[in-house]
């Protein structure tokens, strides 16, 4: 090998080098300065069950319980018909609160 190919893989090591790390400082100030949520804003969310009565069409929402999936029967009770209510969904719902 002579010099010129040395110094071809050596400049092309380095130039890929020099972009991977730009990439990553990039990513980090992207993820820091523009993805974050504007300061004097505090966003909370809590995770929310709704329980379904299999025979009619009583719904419950309630705060998640561990254990709760869609599908899962809960220990909670239809007013009407004293069956065990159903998970029909979990979802999260966030509050935004300005200070």
């Amino acid at each position: 090998m002579n010099d010129l190919n040395i110094f071809v893989i050596y400049f092309t090591t380095v130039t890929v080098g020099a972009i991977i790390v730009l990439i990553f400082i990039t990513y980090f100030f992207m993820r820091k300065h523009i993805f974050a949520p504007p300061s004097g804003e505090i966003v909370t969310s809590k995770a929310v069950t709704v329980l379904k009565c299999p025979l009619c069409d009583y719904r419950l929402r309630r705060s998640f319980k561990e254990g709760d999936h869609v599908g899962a029967v809960a220990t909670e009770t239809c007013p009407i018909h004293g069956t065990n209510l159903i998970v029909e969904a979990v979802y999260s719902e966030s509050e935004e609160k300005k200070d």
